[in-house]
């Protein structure tokens, strides 16, 4: 068989990679499975993984790389080269599955390359039952953030399935961007599209797939002779742990609220063996390599503020090495002082409402209310959430 499977991390999360792939080739012996590390090459890791399919980005030639890779964060640029790693295994391979890192096969995956006989792409949705609750997260949320989930894709290497890795390549390279308030959200939203953009597009809605925090409503696990079996009924193939906190044994994912383990003890034996096997692959180790694209080449830290405006108009600066610190790009932020480390993100699940900050905005709003009026008031919100964006603010940060 021809069949092959391929994940990617940068190097601080190999750990999750070498799970997964361990649990890969324990129920597919005879295929391929590569790791593509979203960082510079480096001689020291490889004997430190001591892993002979490994992949570096650099590997996939995408022209102008560095440009990409300053645009774009670490979960942003790990994403965003899915497409095209695909597109090089698809050369190769007839079938090749994207799985994320944090993922774990219990059983072989005979079922998703079935349907890859007679469909060139099979999705997974986020969920196949309503959500009737009101807590997190909601189907609002899969509005926001897709209605597939992304962290699986199985392709075949015919016409519609290389048309489609074009497409999705395209995409992901020039407005992968995760910026939900434009509707983007990495390479992940733009999957709504492929079932009415593309023919021979399979929608996986078995529950023994892509088992995850965000569909916990509608499945629940049993272990009985020897397998995880899901709903009493279909054996697991493979579960997602998106989202995983390993320091606290109780949490199921940062990323919802409905449940933790001592509501779902069904799932504690799954993550307290996936917790091991992740510490017995050196989790802790791993988590120590720096992220190459995360700094100047004399240590400053590139900020989530100096990457966005540099998206604004990458072609204004000279087609040079944008993390040297002789380029034009550090000049630039050096002059529009935009260095410093990322702030802390409010999420809906960790808003601090007395955060000395939030009330100093929400009393400069008050006052924005009173002096301007509702109706320019309104005006200035819908503005304000035009330009949130930071790649919409061209006219602030370039003279």
């Amino acid at each position: 068989m021809n069949n092959a499977a391929c994940t990617i991390v940068s190097k601080n999360y190999f750990a999750y990679a070498k799970t997964l792939k361990d649990s890969f080739l324990k129920n597919h012996p005879d295929n391929k499975f590569y790791i593509l590390i979203v960082d510079l090459k480096d001689d020291e890791f490889l004997k430190d993984c001591r892993e002979h399919d490994v992949m570096w980005v650099e590997d996939l030639e995408i022209p102008n790389f560095l440009s990409y890779a300053f645009r774009y964060d670490i979960l942003e640029l790990n994403t965003n080269v899915k497409p095209t790693l695909l597109r090089r295994l698809l050369t190769v391979h007839q079938k090749v599955l994207y799985l994320d890192p944090d993922i774990e096969v219990f059983q072989p995956l005979d079922l998703i390359y079935g349907r890859l006989d007679t469909s060139s792409v099979v999705l997974t949705p986020h969920i196949t039952r309503p959500i009737t609750d009101s807590m997190k997260p909601g189907e609002d949320s899969f509005l926001q953030a897709g209605d597939f989930n992304l962290g699986f894709v199985g392709v075949k290497a015919d016409e519609t399935g290389n048309a489609f890795l074009t497409w999705w390549q395209e995409r992901c390279l020039e407005v992968g961007y995760n910026d939900l308030s434009v509707g983007l959200f990495v390479d992940q939203k733009w999957a709504n599209l492929v079932p009415c953009l593309f023919p021979d597009v399979h929608v996986e809605r078995s529950v023994s797939c892509n088992m995850a925090y965000w569909n916990l409503h509608e499945r629940a696990l049993e272990f009985i002779g020897g397998k995880w079996i899901v709903n009493g009924s279909t054996p697991l193939l493979f579960f997602h742990f998106s989202g995983l906190n390993l320091k606290d044994r109780n949490q199921i994912s940062k990323y919802q609220d409905r449940f933790d383990l001592k509501k779902r003890p069904d799932l504690l034996p799954l993550f307290d063996t996936y917790r091991d096997k992740l510490a017995a692959n050196r989790f802790d180790h791993f988590l120590k390599y720096p992220y190459s694209f995360g700094k100047f080449s004399d240590g400053s830290e590139i900020s989530p503020l100096a990457r966005r405006v540099y998206s604004i108009a990458p072609s204004s600066f000279a087609a040079e090495n944008p993390f040297s610190e002789d380029s034009d790009v550090f000049a630039f932020c050096k002059k529009k002082k935009l260095f410093g480390v990322a702030p802390k993100t409010y999420t809906t699940y960790n808003t601090n409402n007395n955060d000395v900050r939030l009330k100093i905005f929400r009393s400069i709003l008050k006052f924005a209310r009173f002096f301007l009026g509702n109706e320019r008031y309104l005006l200035l919100l819908r503005y304000m959430l035009y330009i949130a964006p930071v790649r919409r603010q061209k006219e602030i940060f370039f003279d």
